[in-house]
């Protein structure tokens, strides 16, 4: 093991004048106290080693701290107790003949941990509290994509002591956002974590890390997090790669510093991986995309590292070089910077609370906005750090498939044309139809918006709508779509989307209707969809069943600004009242109030009008009563 020359870095104190005997730990405790602690004990972790005998080594898990002067007491001070493990900290040795206390400055904690004594403080009873949790999992998944996509994902956790479960967290946040919210395949998501699958415990609260990250019953949990581990992974994916493809490299846990801008991440078992053979790895890869997002304490010493020519790669991370990084409070189940970096991309955060980092608006969250966001969030002590290669590319990446679009068509056909709806509102019937034109499976989004007469965009009216289609295949949906009569007279553009997202448009098409004159609000207040379902991918041609129950649907997207679409299935013919209320239970608008045959019903909101803030939305169809609810963020 690397030994530090830790002489160096110390700074020995003798408080003689301060001494009086010590007969047992609790003792030398209230010496230390009285003479290192004038702010109390409660927000910082203490614990106790003695009494230990003349001539015996007092050791970090970095080297020796000192040699005991005498008989008396170790007591390890922990200063910054929510920091990553490698940061200052000091060792206080109380004599017990004259209760002298000499204190050595060091950055880790025991070697022999185990033989010390937790004392109770009140930060330290938070710590010792917290639990492995798993982020809630998002309400529509995307099919799992074997597309260009991979990612590596690691904790070392040094060791079983300071293996926290805030890092399992971490990852199991992470996982879920790459597989649930941005399709990743299984197999394409590469974990590293502390042992492995090794059943016996491995974390600091005494349990196992879960292998099963996401909790769909299969271990995601594939090597443990050493050195020859992730050469291995490397190596294959050097065989694997193309420069079309995108790498996510996400690290979690431990860093510690050689020096400089020389730092390392600490992995299991107390083994290292510096910097530069980091860099050296990334090197054996293709130019392909290159992400990564780092938690360890200076672990922005890897960026100068990592973020090379010719690119394309981007790197971020929770602290300077030369600077620790934290855990989030008040209740420290995550690491502070990559707990907001993984909500800026997911669109939550891992309590379910929605957040909004697309700063453009076109739909998409890229690496510069994560970064944007999880900065602008993070309010511990450390300074996230953010570069790119070539400069400025951060804006143009994002964890969503990249390269050229898949080959899908979509077109739609109006019925009964040409389209005229009266002031009083009316409705209009039309088929889409989508085809994949490739050999294989892809999987997209489709969205429908409306032009209005003025220019402006409103909606989407339909969507978005996760669909994957095999190779080769098409579908076909007719549908119905209401205008209210309080649409101003004019020519409409009704357009049709199939891509990822509004900045990601793979395929389009259009057609126009006109209202013939400006009518009051009445019956058809507000645009609704309906028809058969485009998410039910039954084949064309055959029948499909009506929904053999009552729902209503979370609204999407959820935040939103201004539009959002609420959709709600109906067992049979209903007379349905949709309405939206604030939280102080004031009406804000009824969306629909009518009967509406069986089937998936679609209704728009528009709240430009409104502030931002939590709006209820409550449905009533014959028997059946539901609410949900949505948050608007300007």
């Amino acid at each position: 093991m690397r030994f530090y020359l830790l002489v160096m870095l110390c700074v020995a104190i003798a408080l003689g004048a301060l001494a009086a005997p010590v007969h047992d730990s609790e003792q030398a405790l209230k010496a230390v106290e009285k003479a290192l602690l004038p702010g109390g004990m409660e927000n910082i972790t203490l614990s106790v080693w003695g009494p230990v005998e003349p001539g015996r080594e007092i050791r970090s898990t970095l080297g020796l701290v000192m040699i005991a002067p005498a008989a008396g007491y170790v007591i390890y001070i922990d200063d910054h107790p929510t920091a990553n493990l490698f940061h200052p900290v000091r060792y206080a040795f109380v004599t017990t003949s004259e209760g002298e206390v000499t204190v050595v400055k060091a950055q880790s904690p025991p070697l022999n941990y185990t033989d010390y004594e937790p004392v109770e403080t009140a930060i330290g009873t938070v710590l010792r509290a917290v639990e492995n949790r798993r982020a809630p999992l998002p309400e529509k998944a995307p099919p799992p994509s074997r597309s260009n996509r991979w990612a590596v994902l690691m904790n070392g956790g040094y060791g079983q002591f300071s293996n926290y479960p805030r890092y399992w967290n971490d990852l199991s946040n992470i996982y879920i956002t790459l597989n649930w919210t941005y399709g990743f395949a299984d197999d394409h998501i590469i974990v590293l974590c502390s042992d492995g699958l090794n059943p016996a415990p491995d974390q600091s609260n005494g349990q196992n890390s879960d292998p099963d990250l996401d909790g769909d019953g299969d271990d995601d949990i594939m090597y443990p997090c050493v050195p020859g581990a992730i050469d291995a992974v490397f190596d294959s994916l050097a065989n694997v790669l193309t420069s079309d493809d995108l790498l996510f490299v996400f690290a979690t846990d431990h860093g510690s510093s050689n020096g400089g801008w020389n730092t390392v991440f600490n992995l299991w078992n107390q083994q290292e991986l510096t910097d530069a053979h980091f860099a050296s790895l990334l090197e054996l890869l293709p130019d392909c995309e290159i992400v990564c997002t780092f938690e360890p304490c200076y672990s922005g010493g890897f960026l100068d590292d990592v973020v090379v020519p010719p690119g394309p790669r981007v790197a971020s991370s929770a602290c300077d070089y030369n600077q620790v990084s934290y855990a989030m409070p008040p209740d420290y189940m995550y690491d502070t910077y990559v707990f907001h970096w993984t909500a800026a991309v997911k669109g939550e955060d891992a309590y379910g609370v929605p957040v909004d980092a697309d700063y453009n608006g076109d739909g998409i969250v890229t690496m510069d906005e994560a970064f944007i966001y999880a900065e602008e969030h993070d309010q511990s002590n450390e300074d996230p750090q953010y570069a790119d290669e070539p400069h400025g590319i951060g804006a143009e990446i994002s964890l969503w498939p990249s390269g050229p679009p898949g080959d899908v068509s979509i077109s739609l056909t109006p019925y009964g044309t040409p389209i005229q709806i009266p002031g009083s509102g009316g409705d209009f019937e039309y088929n889409v139809a989508i085809t994949n034109n490739e050999t294989a499976q892809q999987w997209f989004n489709c969205w429908i918006d409306v032009t209005l007469p003025s220019g402006a965009v409103y909606g989407p009216v339909v969507g978005p709508i996760y669909l994957e289609l095999p190779g080769g295949a098409s579908i076909d949906r007719d549908r119905v779509q209401t205008v209210p009569g309080s649409a101003p007279a004019g020519t409409y553009t009704y357009n049709a989307y199939v891509g990822v997202s509004s900045g990601m448009v793979w395929d389009q098409d259009s057609f126009t209707f006109v209202k013939t004159s400006s009518g009051e609000a009445s019956g058809m207040s507000y645009w609704e969809s309906a028809g058969e379902p485009l998410g039910e991918l039954t084949p064309a041609g055959e029948k499909f069943e009506k929904p053999e129950d009552y729902r209503l649907c979370s609204n999407y997207p959820n935040p939103f600004n201004p539009m959002t679409a609420i959709s709600y299935q109906l067992e049979a013919v209903s007379f349905v009242n949709l309405t939206v209320y604030d939280t102080g239970g004031r009406e804000i608008v009824e969306l629909v109030n009518g009967w509406r045959d069986a089937g998936i019903h679609q209704a728009a909101f528009d709240a430009s009008n409104l502030a931002s803030g939590v709006y209820i939305y409550r449905i009533t169809a014959g028997d059946f009563n539901a609410s949900g609810k949505m948050v608007l963020m300007k």
